[in-house]
């Protein structure tokens, strides 16, 4: 797994270009063959449900290193948390 945690990645409302520009370049700097999973937090008031978000990944990756990757969607309850309003990518699970 590569964390991600030290310099949250903060995803805008459309993941597409994020997710084809961001793991790859994880990719890329892991010498990772593929990516096989991908972990994101969604904050409380982050306006997206985890099915829309899941159908925004599925269309972001076609084609990409991590079209196959399994997404885990974690939901934050806390609205006063500093990323209430955020997509925060956790971590990248790789294959070499």
């Amino acid at each position: 797994m590569i964390s991600t945690s030290e310099s949250r990645h903060h995803i805008e409302l459309n993941p597409k270009p994020y997710f084809q520009s961001k793991i790859e370049t994880i990719a890329k700097e892991q010498n990772a063959e593929k990516i096989t999973g991908v972990s994101v937090r969604l904050g409380a008031l982050a306006h997206i449900s985890p099915q829309h978000f899941c159908e925004h990944f599925i269309d972001g990756v076609k084609g990409a290193i991590a079209e196959d990757a399994k997404l885990d969607v974690t939901i934050s309850h806390d609205i006063h948390d500093p990323n209430a309003q955020q997509i925060i990518l956790e971590s990248v699970d790789a294959a070499y």
